[in-house]
């Protein structure tokens, strides 16, 4: 990777985030992320611009969030 494109302290802590969406009446499903290998392999070779991204149970490298806020009683 190009020097200084992932900085660590700019990582996202998945409990906290996790603890910090509950606070406010989110409840939040990570989900983990991993590039399509195919797309992956056209982009790297210059002849794919997207590469689609698969759902995949890990979350230790690239995750995303899904929530709903509790409706208010």
């Amino acid at each position: 990777p190009t020097p200084g494109t992932h900085d660590h302290r700019l990582f996202v802590n998945r409990e906290r985030l996790l603890s910090t969406a509950r606070a406010h009446g989110v409840e939040l499903r990570l989900v983990g992320l991993r590039p399509h290998f195919g797309d992956g392999v056209r982009y790297l070779a210059d002849k794919r611009e997207e590469v689609r991204m698969i759902p995949i149970r890990s979350t230790a490298v690239l995750y995303l969030g899904v929530g709903k806020k509790a409706s208010a009683s």
